[in-house]
């Protein structure tokens, strides 16, 4: 959890923590009382950590050693998480959302930056081929969607399903 929120490009509200990690209200304020000496979380506002220098020390896994918190790893979750979530929604939602511009959920913003910086996990892949089964085509048929930032993702999408079948060619697999 500490890793997500130190990842995350924006700080989220409870609320959006719990619509994008799929978590009951409670069990994700009872983890984030948990870090409450290092999250900020007031329960009206955006749940944060305190200080830029924790995010730094965790970073740095010659300062945070065993507690270090893997880059790629952690893009890799929240990729899955803002998939996840945009794969839940129903096409009503998800054309809505679209509709509603600039004001995306977090998952809607960010998907393609976790997606480009995380870990191309198996996980990863497969929610990604469900993205690709609907939400995307609906995101596709949206009149008012940045075509650019679309292909943008979907490049970047393509290229995190490639990496394993590359490497294993490599490897002779």
């Amino acid at each position: 959890m500490l890793a997500s929120i130190i990842y995350l490009f924006t700080p989220l509200s409870l609320a959006e923590l719990q619509d994008l990690f799929y978590a009951d209200k409670r069990s994700l304020a009872m983890m984030l009382e948990a870090f409450s000496p290092a999250v900020l979380n007031d329960g009206v506002g955006r749940v944060e950590i305190y200080h830029a220098s924790l995010r730094d020390f965790m970073i740095n896994p010659l300062r945070s050693k065993q507690y270090h918190i893997d880059y790629a790893h952690a893009h890799e979750h929240l990729a899955c998480c803002c998939l996840d979530f945009i794969t839940r929604q129903d096409s009503i939602r998800t054309r809505a959302i679209l509709a509603s511009q600039p004001d995306y959920p977090y998952p809607y913003d960010w998907w393609i930056l976790h997606l480009y910086r995380g870990y191309p996990s198996s996980k990863l892949r497969n929610l990604l081929s469900l993205f690709a089964d609907k939400p995307l085509r609906h995101w596709i048929q949206a009149p008012d969607i940045d075509n650019f930032e679309l292909a943008v993702g979907v490049r970047n999408a393509r290229n995190t399903c490639l990496s394993l079948v590359i490497v294993l060619n490599m490897l002779n697999y």
